[in-house]
């Protein structure tokens, strides 16, 4: 069993998606599976591969040992592994054609494609392309292309990686080790980024957000879509989202506070969890055995837990 498959198992664990006996369960049927494997194909895994072969196991599992919540999480799950699911160009994972980039490159992509990027060390940089190519520069990197063109994907070690969004590509992932994330000014369908080590900022994007740090810190800027879902372990979250209205943002911060600056006139209904903080509110607190609060009209939903730090939910100086 590879350190992802342990730490999607623990994220569970903390999220409290399965108990403490579903962890045991689950962690024990991945090791007796990884048992059987030979040594040489357990060798660097890429995240795609890892969840991949964790849905395989998952399916050999009998869940009906497990909660009916569980159940449901596999479902969701598996979702998942089919949306970031990559094989490599035509199925052979990159090995006979792979583009090299050493400096910068541009492909062309259908409408509705699909870019996944991984990097360890350095940076990853998200800008619009200001063409209807996907460009890309780097010190040195590896791009694989479909032949059908609606999925690419960019894989680099070290040094700052930066590719430019298209117009009529609808997901981004990010996969990285050790990086300094930022994205402004693109517009998606979902863009979703895993990063172990490192920080994130997002600024001016248009898209559905699933942003997940271990080890760092998170800023969101100016954001617009339907839902924004950041979570981080062993760091804080600061976002300063403007007038808002609609949308559900979720903010999650373990070992750190999570600070939301909205300005006046927005309405909004928030829901927090803080241990080892408090709530902090311009709009006042809710009366005591509460955590949740109802500002102005609108339908914009707020999901704040701080475990390890402080909420402060503030209005923003320019407003």
């Amino acid at each position: 069993m590879t350190t992802n498959e342990r730490v999607i198992v623990l994220n569970l664990l903390r999220e409290g998606k399965i108990s403490t006996g579903d962890a045991e369960q689950l962690l024990q049927a991945l090791t007796d599976t990884a048992s059987g494997s030979s040594g040489s194909a357990r060798q660097d895994w890429k995240l795609d591969d890892v969840l991949r072969r964790v849905e395989r196991e998952l399916k050999a599992v009998d869940v009906t040992k497990f909660t009916g919540k569980v159940e449901g999480f596999f479902d969701d799950m598996r979702k998942r592994f089919s949306e970031m699911a990559w094989d490599g160009p035509n199925g052979k994972q990159g090995s006979e054609d792979r583009n090299v980039i050493k400096g910068s490159g541009e492909f062309d992509l259908a409408d509705g494609s699909i870019i996944h990027i991984s990097q360890k060390g350095g940076e990853v940089r998200l800008a619009p392309a200001g063409v209807d190519r996907v460009r890309v520069a780097a010190p040195l990197c590896y791009a694989d292309i479909e032949d059908s063109r609606d999925r690419a994907r960019f894989e680099a070690v070290g040094g700052t990686l930066e590719v430019g969004i298209p117009r009529g590509v609808t997901k981004v992932y990010v996969e990285a080790t050790g990086c300094q994330f930022a994205a402004d000014d693109i517009a998606l369908d979902a863009l979703t980024a895993r990063i172990v080590g490192g920080a994130m900022r997002v600024k001016g994007v248009n898209a559905r957000l699933n942003l997940n740090l271990i080890g760092g810190s998170i800023h969101i800027d100016d954001v617009v879509g339907d839902e924004v879902d950041a979570e981080t372990n062993g760091g804080s979250i600061s976002a300063d989202l403007g007038e808002v209205h609609s949308g559900a943002y979720k903010l999650v911060a373990a070992g750190g506070g999570v600070t939301v600056d909205v300005a006046a006139g927005s309405g909004f209904e928030v829901a927090y969890t803080v241990t080892g903080g408090v709530f902090e509110s311009q709009w006042g607190t809710p009366p005591a055995g509460e955590n949740q609060l109802r500002v102005g009209d609108g339908g914009a939903t707020f999901e704040f837990v701080a475990n390890g730090g402080s909420i402060a939910l503030r209005q923003s100086e320019s407003s």
